[in-house]
């Protein structure tokens, strides 16, 4: 079969590979490495065509050069190259002489060579041949030698480093012969690596984590439990201590091994998980160590807690334990700061500013313990609100209304149904924060009354006659933007919770309503402020139809305005309050239908104006348009004395079917069939002539198998 190469090119290879001139080669090996064209091009097919046709020429040449050359970088190079020609393709061309012999020159290579970046290439190359020798069913002695005496020895830091990095190199399907081709016992391949992982060299350090990690499964076995934990600390002790002395990237890419093995040998871990797991919260707790130490056990801890194959071992963790593992999570949640930025409207961080990745990681934390320990983790956690609540640090009353908050996402049941009163003592805990004299933690508690829990929820059910005071009275106090943002939002989630009895009971409801008219009309409020206040209006408005009538003039004449709002939410929640008023406002809303006044503005012809300059092409128009079509239907259903309703009501149902708002859909589509029901002569129009068009509407909604109200249609 013809070559590739030409006789020119296999001429000028047999030269590179023959000649008694070193610098010919080494200025391939150069060339080969560098990026400049076209050398390195012309280089490579050097090498190619040496590797094709004189491949034991080739090997006798580069290993020539790594062993007789004065020059460190030719080293370098040459031991480069080997690797990347792919000793697998050069080793079987030897003879068997040949690679007798070059078995011991590498064991005097590694003997030789004091600088260590050519020490580290030539343990690449040892380990490529190692996995050549294997294969072959062959055997390296010399190497088992040199293994045996500087891996236990432990004498020379330069060998110690070597032996590690060889083992570390080794091919992953060959690891398992490790032991058997070496006559290594576990105990001394144990003693190889926990050298490596405690030596106070850190090149050794790193090499002896790297090797660790080759052979945790070689190690795991029950009968090895002792030597295998006693590993598992030093190795997590090893990426403490590069993280110490600033090798981040080292710590980093460890850090990645121990988690990757914990996602491919859960099952291995499993009888080490709770004594690691308390290793990992003892580095956590120690006052000395520092903050990026402190962030890798944190993530660590974590990724345990989070391995679903270790869950059930990690339930039998004892009540002490569990303790220290909550009181770690919770020294997180003070690593909280007092940022300027949070007080600044507008910035990017929120209600996130000053949070740090420690703290965000205890959350993370917290999450995970709620979900494991969940019956054991409730009476522990209140143990810590006295003591937290009555401290004069705002960041330990902030961390336990947070901590509260996050576990009563998978504790709620725990913290309601229990003979203790944990549920009096968290409401008592959050409306007396309601006047903290630190703005955190107001927010926080005010956040916590919009957590959508089963803990919030009965709380707010069951109590509501104390918040609502409370909430009332913080509208006053709390004059900051963000604040009253979570005032309005905090007051939002208890209005949804909350029956129209529960509401209609307390006394200041009305107080409460001119409280929200006043945000709307504030020109300072922030968007987020004001859509919380016109959905909560809008709940009283169809909640409590008595005392809201009081304020139908003002309201009404605002939603108006409030239709041309850039705010996409303002102006979709704005015309849903037209449609609440529309609905249940009865005579009050009359004047807003057929008034000429200018406050009145004609309501209809807003509503026609929204519908017409609708782009539903548009996600929000689109909602917005929905949201219209929706008053128009309730304005000719409750008003139809006052307009003409034969004339809107065709006009409406031609912007039939609804397709994007859910909820809005809903009320529509059974609109519509309330009406076909009753045979609605001003819906059919004169001798049905609208029916098809109603069968259509009908049928479309159905088909499309959407909305809310597509079961109830059918």
């Amino acid at each position: 079969m013809e070559s590739e190469f030409s006789q020119e090119s296999q001429k000028q290879a047999y030269e590179a590979v023959v000649s008694n001139d070193l610098t010919l080669m080494e200025t391939l090996l150069v060339n080969v490495l560098a990026n400049q064209e076209p050398q390195r091009s012309q280089a490579f097919q050097v090498l190619l065509c040496s590797k094709k046709h004189f491949p034991d020429l080739l090997f006798n040449k580069l290993f020539f050069l790594l062993r007789q050359s004065t020059s460190v970088n030719t080293r370098a190079n040459a031991a480069q190259v080997l690797r990347f020609l792919q000793v697998r393709d050069l080793w079987p061309t030897l003879t068997a002489t040949g690679k007798s012999n070059f078995k011991t020159c590498f064991i005097e290579l590694l003997l030789r060579e004091n600088l260590m970046p050519v020490v580290r290439l030539e343990c690449r190359l040892v380990a490529d041949v190692l996995c050549e020798i294997l294969k072959a069913r062959d055997q390296w002695p010399e190497l088992v030698d040199f293994v045996l005496t500087y891996g236990v020895q432990q004498r020379n830091e330069k060998l110690q480093e070597a032996i590690l990095l060889i083992f570390s190199h080794f091919p992953k399907d060959y690891r398992g012969l490790i032991c058997e081709t070496f006559g290594l016992l576990t105990e001394i391949l144990c003693k190889i690596l926990q050298g490596g992982l405690t030596s106070k060299n850190l090149e050794i350090k790193a090499a002896g984590l790297a090797a660790f990690f080759c052979f945790t499964h070689l190690l795991s076995k029950p009968a090895e439990h002792d030597k295998f934990l006693k590993l598992l600390h030093a190795a997590i002790d090893a990426v403490v201590q590069l993280l110490s002395e600033s090798k981040e990237d080292d710590a980093e890419k460890f850090m990645g091994e121990f988690m990757l093995s914990l996602r491919e040998n859960s099952q291995l871990f499993k009888p080490y998980v709770n004594n690691l797991l308390m290793h990992l919260v003892q580095i956590v707790e120690a006052q000395e160590l520092a903050f990026e130490i402190k962030l890798f056990a944190v993530k660590f801890i974590i990724r345990l807690l989070d391995t679903k194959d270790l869950e059930t071992t990690l339930m039998g963790l004892d009540t002490t334990d569990i303790t220290r593992l909550f009181s770690v999570s919770m020294s997180m949640l003070l690593c909280i700061d007092d940022d300027i930025s949070w007080y600044i409207i507008g910035n990017e961080e929120g209600e996130n500013a000053g949070k740090t990745e420690l703290y965000n990681q205890g959350i993370e934390c917290l999450k995970r313990i709620s979900i494991i320990y969940r019956t054991q983790i409730v009476p522990v956690a209140f143990k810590w609100l006295t003591p937290y609540m009555d401290s004069m640090e705002w960041q330990n009353r902030h961390a336990v209304i947070t901590m509260l908050g996050e576990i009563s996402k998978e504790c709620s049941d725990e913290m309601i149904m229990t003979k203790e009163n944990y549920l009096e003592e968290t409401v008592n805990m959050i409306i007396n924060s309601f006047q903290d004299p630190h703005f955190r933690v107001r927010s926080a508690a005010f956040g916590f009354m919009q957590l959508s829990t089963d803990l919030v929820q009965v709380s707010q059910i069951l109590h509501h006659p104390r918040i609502l005071p409370r909430l009332s009275d913080a509208f006053d106090r709390n004059k900051h933007p963000r604040l009253k943002e979570q005032v309005a939002a905090a007051f939002l989630s208890l209005a949804n919770n909350l029956s129209p009895d529960c509401l209609a009971q307390y006394m200041n409801l009305n107080n409460i309503m001119s409280k929200l008219l006043i945000m709307l009309l504030d020109n300072d409020e922030t968007s987020t402020a004001k859509w919380s206040a016109l959905s909560s209006l809008n709940i009283l408005t169809q909640s409590c139809r008595e005392v809201a009538s009081k304020h139908y003039g003002n309201y009404v004449s605002i939603l108006l305005k409030l239709c041309n709002n850039q705010n996409a939410q303002i102006k979709q929640e704005a015309i849903r309050g037209i449609r609440v008023c529309a609905e249940f406002g009865g005579t009050d809303f009359r004047p807003f239908i057929n008034d000429l006044r200018p406050v009145c503005v004609e309501a209809v012809s807003k509503i026609s104006e929204i519908i017409e300059n609708s782009n539903r092409s548009q996600g929000e128009d689109v909602r917005a348009f929905d949201i219209a079509v929706c008053a128009l239907g309730k304005i000719c259903e409750s008003h139809r004395t006052n307009i003409d309703v034969s004339k809107l009501l065709s006009k409406w149902l031609s912007l039939l079917p609804l397709t994007s708002d859910v909820h809005e859909s809903k009320i529509v589509h059974q609109q519509l069939c309330h009406m076909v029901e009753r045979l609605d002569e001003k819906l059919l129009g004169s001798n049905n002539e609208h029916l098809p068009k109603v069968i259509w509407v009908l049928l479309e909604v159905i088909r499309q198998g959407k909305g809310a109200s597509i079961k109830w249609m059918r």
